[in-house]
């Protein structure tokens, strides 16, 4: 009992470790497949929120940089720029846009931005507000993105403080350990950019760099980048040439109380192809007069703008202008004295036409917002040749109140800076996502092959401790085998050699024995000699010694044997299946035998067995056949037989009558 219960929990815990094993193999799968999957969901999501943002494209040429200032030690720290408003506003939102360059792998790089300052608010009393402090830690260094902070509950702000006191390293080959840089401020309540065109007061630069650098070009709403969805289909329909030196637009808002204070003017942009070199802004007025009317037909309006001072040269980028605040339904705006093409000494297009003036947009704001209920009432213009009538409506003066560029669909600027941060930090998040999710594959993988492995190592395991269990119980029933071998060879083999010694000695002592003790004495004899033999044999089988015998031998010896005086024949025509039982099976089969032939010597009275061994339907029968009187039905069932059969694991039947016996056993093919 203890053998087959050690065993039990030998295999128990095999049972236990194979579904351990895959169960956590399953999990972890589960988990590596899970984790997997939730990073492209997550790349999926941004992706899809990607489309519905626009991409920032590079200007084709920008009207001014910026501003941006050597440091050439630690004397010019801390760094002051501060910006002062026309008019009180409630800021609640301020946006830095970082200055450019382009490094040598040709890509566009933040310039300058700080690493770390103090942002603030001056309000109307002249006291500060603190909007951004990061003067104990860094700012991540930036993108070319615009960088946005928010700030607290709005107040009437006159303007704002920008204090730097540390800087990144300088990247570029110009003078300086460090660089100052910024682009553009702006300072927004809801969407009018309170800061545009306001008065800035910094350190002066070292070089004067004219209008590309300098402290008024942080609010003149130039930037590397321009408010635009892009979309270059067909473009040359969204510009309008007017073919004339000057013209006058009229403006009808449609309210009387409309508001304006803002101006926007699009430039036409060409490209390099139409152009070289790139002369973006060619045929943009270089002369702006605004005039608020009575009446669409007033010929003294009131001047709201006429600007004297020339503009920068004109980039791709609109023209934003601050005005004076003006109320009123009729605006009128004169354009005159184009920007030449700078390729050629004559004033004249580009284009195959003479057209004089060229523009894609014009825009009036009013606190931020877009006029869109604008419409131009009146344009008016001198009467151009013949020859030039046939422009297929690119005088056409619907095409400057439609919201698109050459480039494409003209956005709201807080919009667009809010979605170009938006743009930015899901790149670099998506970037970010791409490269865990091909380590996560790539961990998959290796994870993967680590469990094919390691389920590999298990069934190995598995295998060697089913044959190191099986090599344990066999070993044990050797060494049970030897105890009975040992016992039956001191007890049995001895008492049986003792018997016949002592019964052929009591022969000896009888002077004239009588026939009959004469035969009976020799039975005793016979028998004692019969067990010892029988003995010795059973133990050189337990040891293993005759196991490797072919069974038909041992079939045929032990017939010979027990059916001494009667007539036997064998047909072995299949016992190749029976060599091949293992030891204790095959010495149950020929102990089933050795109790069938008994039977028939005990009590059937036969004359002649016939033992026959075959296959059939995959299974190895052995039959035994005798001629006797056949089995009583009160000696049935055949207990003895049974109990071997089952031990054998085979199938016994019984067929019994007067004229004789057929016993025969079948083992299934395992």
């Amino acid at each position: 009992m203890s053998q087959f219960s050690s065993l039990s929990v030998i295999r128990c815990v095999i049972l236990c470790v194979v579904v351990i094993g895959s169960t956590t193999t399953a999990q972890a799968a589960s988990l590596f497949f899970r984790a997997r999957t939730e990073l492209e969901n997550r790349i999926t999501k941004i992706e899809s929120e990607l489309k519905s943002l626009p991409k920032a494209f590079i200007t084709a040429s920008p009207w001014t940089l910026g501003y941006r200032k050597m440091i050439l030690g630690p004397s010019d720290l801390p760094l002051t720029i501060e910006v002062r408003f026309s008019q009180a506003a409630l800021i609640d939102l301020v946006a830095l846009m970082p200055a450019t360059y382009t490094d040598n792998q040709d890509q566009l790089r933040a310039l300058g931005f700080p690493k770390r300052f103090i942002l603030e608010r001056i309000l109307e009393d002249g006291t500060t507000e603190i909007i951004a402090d990061y003067r104990q830690t860094d700012h991540p260094e930036p993108g070319t993105e615009p960088q946005l902070f928010a700030c607290p509950a709005p107040k009437p702000t006159i303007g704002l403080r920008l204090t730097t006191t540390a800087l990144h390293g300088n990247p570029t080959w110009w003078t300086g350990e460090h660089i100052m840089a910024l682009s553009e401020i702006f300072a927004f309540s809801k969407n009018w950019n309170v800061a545009l065109n306001a008065e800035v007061q910094a350190p002066l630069m070292l070089v004067d760099h004219g209008r590309i650098w300098a402290p008024e070009c942080l609010t003149d709403g130039f930037t590397m980048f321009s408010n635009i969805r892009r979309s270059l289909n067909n473009p040359y329909i969204w510009d309008f040439h007017s073919g004339a030196e000057s013209f006058d637009l009229t403006y009808d808002l449609g309210e009387e109380e409309a508001e304006v204070d803002e101006l926007r003017i699009w430039p036409v942009m060409f490209y390099a192809q139409q152009t070289y070199p790139l002369g973006n802004g060619v045929n943009f007025p270089s002369r702006i007069r605004v005039e608020r009317l009575a009446h669409p037909a007033d010929k003294r309006g009131i001047v709201v703008l006429d600007n004297q001072a020339r503009f920068p040269a004109p980039g791709s980028s609109p023209l934003m202008l601050r005005l004076p605040t003006s109320k009123g339904r009729y605006f009128r705006i004169i354009l005159s004295d184009e920007n030449p093409e700078h390729s050629t000494e004559r004033k004249r297009s580009i284009s195959t036409f003479d057209e004089q003036l060229s523009l894609s947009e014009i825009e009036l704001f009013g606190k931020g917002t877009r006029l869109t209920g604008m419409r131009i009432a009146t344009l008016k213009k001198p009467e151009l040749p013949a020859r030039e009538k046939h422009s297929k409506g690119r005088d056409n003066p619907r095409r400057l109140t439609d919201g698109n560029t050459r480039e494409g669909n003209i956005l709201p600027l807080r919009q667009w800076l809010i979605d170009f941060n938006r743009r930015a930090g899901l790149e670099r998040k998506l970037n970010t996502l791409q490269l865990d999710l091909e380590l996560a594959r790539r961990q998959e993988r290796e994870r993967l092959v680590f469990l094919v492995l390691s389920a590999t190592g298990l069934v190995l395991f598995l295998a060697m401790m089913v044959w190191l269990v099986r090599l344990l119980a066999e070993r044990r029933w050797n060494r049970v085998r030897e105890m009975i071998a040992a016992d039956l060879h001191d007890e049995v083999g001895a008492n049986a050699s003792c018997i016949a010694h002592t019964t052929e000695l009591v022969l000896e002592t009888l002077r004239e024995p009588t026939v009959k003790q004469s035969k009976l004495l020799a039975d005793v004899i016979r028998t004692a000699r019969t067990t010892e033999d029988e003995t010795r044999r059973l133990v050189r089988f337990i040891e293993q010694r005759e196991t490797q015998g072919d069974i038909a031998v041992h079939f045929r010896e032990t017939a010979q044997l027990i059916l001494v005086g009667i007539s036997h024949s064998f047909d072995f025509d299949q016992q190749r299946p029976f060599n091949q039982l293992n030891p204790a099976r095959k010495w149950e089969l020929l102990l089933f035998f050795k109790e069938a032939l008994n039977n028939i010597r005990k009590h059937a009275n036969a004359t002649s067995v016939e033992i026959v061994t075959r296959r059939k339907n995959g299974s190895t029968e052995l039959i035994v056949t005798d001629n006797g009187c056949g089995i009583p039905e009160d000696r049935l069932p055949a207990r003895h037989l049974e109990i071997r059969a089952a031990r054998l694991h085979g199938k016994l039947n019984i067929n019994t009558s007067t004229s004789g016996t057929r016993v025969s056993l079948t083992l299934k093919k395992k």
